[in-house]
């Protein structure tokens, strides 16, 4: 799915990739406590695993934050999502929900374009 860009993220600067396995965001609350502990240790980007979410799509936290996530037609212990800081979510270009297990996500940057799997 093509997202709009309106800047580059720079690379050669330090930009800080993480993942961590949530095992649930459907938990009240959950997700903006993430986005808390994201936020507050500087991380830019973060894979997730088993968001037990259904479907596939994307969408803006109340703090600002993307999440783009990928998963089956039922909860289970599937489901992917990469979280995205509202800093760089801007450089968003492109994301792919593949399937329960994978999406890819593409950012414009400086010298070259980010792809996250």
């Amino acid at each position: 799915m093509a997202v709009g860009t309106k800047h580059q993220l720079n690379v050669r600067h330090c930009v800080k990739i993480g993942q961590r396995n949530v095992r649930g965001l459907n938990s009240l609350g959950k997700l903006s406590i993430l986005g808390n502990e994201l936020d507050r240790l500087d991380v830019t980007m973060c894979g997730l695993s088993e968001t037990k979410w259904p479907g596939s799509g994307h969408f803006t936290t109340l703090d600002g934050h993307t999440v783009l996530f990928s998963g089956g037609m039922e909860r289970e212990h599937h489901g992917v999502a990469i979280w995205v800081h509202k800093r760089v979510a801007s450089s968003l270009t492109f994301y792919n929900p593949v399937r329960s297990r994978v999406i890819s996500a593409t950012f414009a940057a400086k010298p070259r374009d980010v792809t996250l799997i």
